[in-house]
Formats: structure tokens, C-alpha cells, sequence
């Protein structure tokens, strides 16, 4: 069965890019907050979010799996963050993932 994925970038102002894995497309000059809801076959195992801002604070950024949180980083806390379902099942939330990208916006 497909999964409903919903990636989102978190905060005020503009993220300059966001980028989404599976990809659909780059994302350019985003106002926040912002989110884009796919659906993922049984196939697709990673996802990941990474979102570059233009302010000082980096957004923040949320991938929900089925409507359950499973990757989050809070506005200020890093740009990016990931699933991997072969590792964890779709169905339990997880707490706070692996930081993808580092630094500043």
C-alpha cells in the first residue's frame, strides 16, 4: 500500500531552497511555512527534507509518515532530516533524527 509522506519547513520569512527525497522538484524563494504531501509506495525506504533559509535562524523541518511525526528538527536546530523505513516501521513515530545537514542558513 501507498503512504501518504508530508514534508515540511518550519519558521517565518523565506527558506532559499528546500528539497525533498524522494524529489519532486528544488523549491526556490519559499515563504514559511511551508509543506508538499506525496504518496509513497512500499519501494520508496528514505525520505529526507533539507531546507536552506535566508535569515540567521535555520528553519526548522518535519517529515510525517500516515499523519505520525518520524523526523523533526526545531527552527534553529539544523537544516535537514531524515527516515529510513527499512530501519524503522512507518507506523511508530520515531523522536529526533539524524541532523543531514549542519551550519547556518
Amino acid at each position: 500500500d501507498n503512504s501518504t509522506v508530508t514534508f515540511e519547513a518550519l519558521g517565518s520569512g523565506t527558506a532559499l531552497t528546500i528539497d525533498t527525497d524522494p524529489a519532486i522538484d528544488r523549491v526556490y524563494n519559499a515563504p514559511l511555512p511551508w509543506s508538499r504531501t506525496v504518496q509513497a509506495g512500499p519501494d520508496v525506504t528514505l525520505f529526507q527534507v533539507v531546507v536552506v533559509g535566508t535569515g540567521t535562524t535555520a528553519p526548522g523541518c518535519r517529515i510525517s509518515i500516515n499523519g505520525h511525526v518520524v523526523a523533526e528538527q526545531p527552527v534553529g536546530g539544523g537544516k535537514g532530516a531524515e527516515v529510513d523505513r527499512r530501519k524503522r516501521p512507518e507506523a511508530q513515530p520515531i523522536g529526533r533524527k539524524r541532523i543531514i545537514a549542519e551550519g547556518g542558513s
